[in-house]
């Protein structure tokens, strides 16, 4: 599916491009499912009988509530039953009472973005000897400026967005370990 987006802050036309894998239909109205936000017997994605590829608690934070749908997707996909946020501040709340293995974290959120998060993580775990959580930046802007913005502030790698099912589980294999 690819289709012309114009670009209004330039004029310009540009494309995006979409990769579906099979089973289309299916895919196709799990998308319309998340895009209305609303329920249907008769589409379900379950992953009760998923194979758990990985082990480990995530949290994913991101201001994009189609992307979080997305990433918690993907996640399940493989056996992980993440925890997604769509508010840094709501973030740091949740990490007041509990652990996480692995935090994909948006850079660009309104109120408090992705970095300071990161920073107030990093400060914290500083404080209390407690567990570190593995921090990834999930962002679109892959520059050689914000890898070291994200480095400076805590986070220990990066997923730019767009990402691919192999992408993710790269990271996953990278700062979790492998399920059974």
């Amino acid at each position: 599916m690819c289709g012309p987006v114009r670009d209004f802050s330039s004029g310009l036309k540009c494309l995006r491009t979409f990769h579906l894998t099979k089973p289309i239909s299916t895919i196709s109205r799990w998308l319309d499912l998340v895009l209305r936000d609303k329920e249907d017997e008769n589409v379900t994605m379950s992953y009760s009988s998923v194979e758990r590829k990985f082990n480990g608690d995530v949290l994913v934070v991101d201001d994009n509530w189609i992307t979080l749908k997305l990433i918690e997707q993907m996640l399940r996909g493989f056996g992980l039953e993440p925890e997604t946020i769509d508010c840094g501040s709501k973030a740091l709340e949740l990490l007041e009472e509990r652990s996480f293995d692995l935090v994909l974290l948006d850079c660009s959120m309104p109120t408090m973005d992705g970095y300071e998060v990161a920073a107030e993580i990093r400060k914290r775990e500083t404080n209390e000897s407690g567990r570190r959580s593995n921090i990834i930046a999930f962002t679109s802007d892959d520059s050689l400026e914000n890898r070291l913005r994200c480095s400076e502030c805590g986070m220990d790698g990066m997923l730019p967005k767009p990402y691919t099912y192999s992408d993710v589980e790269d990271v996953l294999q990278k700062y979790l370990p492998t399920g059974s």
